[in-house]
């Protein structure tokens, strides 16, 4: 299953301030959600499948860990 992004969380992101907000500020916070989003969406699929699929090969395959030192 792929999660998207908890709308409350992206809205709390919004400036908190006094200034008008215009059509071309808008527009930009529009666009740079939506990427972010998509950003999310494919970061959720990583750590819900491939992640997982990874550590099952690994520990199949009997593979040692990589330890950085």
């Amino acid at each position: 299953m792929i999660r998207s992004w908890p709308s409350s969380k992206r809205n709390s992101t919004k400036p908190k301030t006094a200034a008008v907000k215009t059509d071309q500020t808008l527009a930009f916070f529009k666009e740079v959600t939506a990427k972010i989003d998509e950003q999310l969406v494919a970061w959720y699929a990583i750590v819900e499948k491939d992640i997982p699929t990874f550590n099952d090969l690994v520990r199949e395959k009997e593979v040692d860990a990589v330890m950085v030192e």
